[in-house]
């Protein structure tokens, strides 16, 4: 019995000396705000076991009892290094970092430091988008980028935003830019990727560093890197925001005396136009009169006043260990648009993984899902004068007639229609065209890089881009699309399937400080991109004249073409293989840090051309001079 208190006893005594050589750290890390920052690594020096701050910038640690240093990094802020001596709860403000000249900038195929930039790019990082309640990306990137402009194409929600990188670059042409993600090409994305999944994006936008892209990338590039994880805890993440938009200015229109007037005028030309006149609007001064008396309705208010609420939600899930990181994000946006009918729900799932399988190997893959639904005809979407609803909000009568049978704000006037120039009731009309777009895309990449020596490494990157697009359209009797269909709705389902296959392989050396003087960089690759779609269209016309849109989408064969009329056929279309197939290479050098050299070469050669014409080479070269390294600048 003795020796077990004695063996207890002992135990005992060990555990409190082990205990005490270790302590609590405790504290809060903020930015020069004050708003604790997330995300901070928190390390003991000469350790690489540490831990994060939490959403509110607190973090907890346990050290050794001679540890008298923490490490604190986070990207976009100085690293900093904290004094811990007889301290169990600190309080640390980190500083922005001013300099960018150690930033890692991609430029096609690999990365640089932007100080050996010698073209032009511009960057946005993930701090930059993360607080912006905005369900676009493209929309977050105005006025945040020289020479980069983000323009709406109309204002529904879930509109398309049109890029330019240093304006147009040609007439007839696309003029989109090149998207690159995560080294693959997709089309559009910063348009359906959420900007809480974005790590960073950098635009390339002179000849010198779109060249490596060949004619894809004579309108600018787009290369976009998405979240990766971060090994350490397991942390689970939220972002989200609630908002509403509304018209913030509406354009003067006539009152209604002063639109009766207006059409008294206009009138006085024709003897039956006058007569038409009287019958709707009256014989004599006194009667007009009465029109400055009637309540004005200002259909801007009534057609884009809705105070449209969004929402945005975003959730990750990110850890892993030194060899092993991932990254899950799930993504909702909740949108409603100004204009009535309209409105954008999107769902987006994007999972990363990154393992470094050995010292030499590292692999990785990324996954994403989207599905989106647009509602709405938009704007002005059709593009033609009946059916533009802006301008109709300003161009239809600001009252209601109580003596037209015709009356009342939902209802459609025949007569006016005719007499004003096809001014339709704008409620009518956007409630007349109906549109539902519903979007689904899987995309698939993966890399794999591989160190052959120390100063050569392989790179092979494989990307899987498949979407879907069902865009449903219906018109009513009103609209002039079933005008030219005896007055009878009409309806249609058009379909889009595009698929494309990228795959690129690279080899770069790189020597740095060679002989105290030189850096070289090489790099050499092989590139394949295959593009393909499908095109499918249903049109029935002739439906029931007072039919729902639901119900005439979901039953197509209800309509029925009277006698000398014939239904539309159903219209299909497979594109031809798209297919180029590309060599490329760049050379950077550095001399002194203060002389640098880039010439980048690239060959394409395209299945749209026949073998005499199908291959086209794009060089180009820059030189820069860091003349802030010359000694005569020292002092300066």
């Amino acid at each position: 019995m003795s020796k077990r208190i004695l063996l207890f006893t002992c135990l005992l005594f060990l555990s409190v000396i082990s205990f005490a050589q270790n302590r609590t750290v405790k504290g809060k890390i903020t930015d020069e705000t004050g708003a604790g920052l997330s995300g901070v690594n928190v390390t003991p020096r000469g350790s690489k076991q540490g831990t994060q701050t939490d959403a509110d910038g607190n973090f907890s640690i346990s050290v050794a009892a001679n540890i008298s240093i923490l490490n604190l990094s986070s990207v976009g802020f100085a690293a900093q290094q904290v004094n811990i001596s007889g301290k169990d709860n600190i309080q640390v403000t980190l500083q922005r970092a001013i300099a960018r000249e150690d930033e890692v900038v991609v430029v096609g195929y690999q990365s640089v430091r932007r100080k050996d930039l010698t073209g032009s790019v511009s960057s946005v990082g993930a701090k930059d988008l993360k607080d912006i309640p905005l369900s676009n990306a493209a929309e977050a990137l105005q006025g945040r980028m020289a020479g980069v402009q983000a323009i709406s194409s109309e204002g529904g929600p879930g509109a398309d935003i049109i890029i330019r990188v240093r304006g147009g670059g040609s007439i007839t042409q696309d003029n989109n830019p090149l998207y690159i993600v995560d080294g693959v090409q997709v089309e559009n994305a910063l348009s359906i990727i959420p900007p809480q999944d974005i790590a960073s994006v950098d635009v390339l936008k002179d000849a010198s560093t779109t060249a490596i892209y060949g004619a894809r990338g004579a309108n600018g590039v787009v290369i976009i890197t998405t979240k990766g994880g971060r090994s350490g805890k397991t942390q689970i993440t939220y972002n989200g925001s609630y908002g509403s938009r509304k018209l913030s200015e509406r354009m003067e229109v006539l009152s209604p005396y002063e639109f009766v007037r207006w059409q008294y005028e206009r009138s006085r030309g024709s003897s039956a136009d006058s007569s038409a006149f009287a019958q709707t609007y009256g014989t004599t001064w006194d009667t007009l009169s009465n029109y400055k008396n009637l309540t004005p309705i200002n259909w801007q208010d009534e057609v884009f006043g809705r105070n449209a609420g969004f929402q945005s939600h975003n959730v990750a899930l990110s850890g892993g260990s030194d060899k092993t990181t991932f990254n899950l994000s799930l993504t909702a946006n909740r949108e409603d648009g100004i204009l009535l009918q309209s409105g954008f729900d999107r769902n987006v799932v994007n999972f990363r993984l990154d393992h470094k399988a050995t010292d030499k190997l590292k692999v990785g893959f990324t996954a994403r899902y989207i599905d989106q639904t647009i509602d709405g005809a938009g704007t002005t979407n059709s593009g033609t004068r009946q059916t533009n609803r802006l301008r109709h909000t300003i161009n239809y009568r600001p009252f209601e007639l109580s003596n037209n049978p015709a009356s009342g704000i939902d209802d459609f006037d025949e007569a006016y229609y005719l007499a004003s120039g096809f001014a339709i009731n704008p409620i009518i009309l956007t409630e007349a065209e109906y549109r539902k777009q519903k979007y689904k895309a899987t995309y698939l990449s993966g890399y794999a890089s591989y160190n052959l020596t120390k100063n050569l490494v392989f790179r092979t990157t494989v990307g899987f881009e498949n979407a879907k697009t069902q865009t449903d359209l219906f018109y009513s009797k009103i609209t002039g699309t079933a005008r030219n269909a005896a007055s009878l709705p009409v309806a249609s389902i058009g379909t889009r399937d595009y698929w494309s296959i990228t795959n690129s392989n690279t080899l770069q050396y790189s020597l740095n400080d060679f002989r105290k003087h030189h850096d070289i960089s090489v790099l050499a690759g092989q590139e394949i991109v295959d593009r393909r779609f499908q095109l499918g269209t249903t049109e029935t016309r002739y439906f029931p004249a007072d039919i729902t849109p639901k119900k005439a989408l979901a039953n197509m064969g209800l309509g029925s073409a009277p006698t000398g009329s014939l239904q539309p056929l159903p219209f299909s279309y497979t594109s031809a293989p798209d297919r180029i197939a590309s060599f490329f290479g760049r050379i950077n050098y550095g001399y002194d840090d203060k002389y640098l050299a880039t010439f980048n070469l690239r060959s394409d050669r395209s299945s749209k051309f026949n073998s005499d014409n199908g291959s086209l080479v794009f060089p180009s070269g820059s030189v820069a001079w860091r003349f802030s390294k010359e000694n005569f600048m020292k002092n300066v």
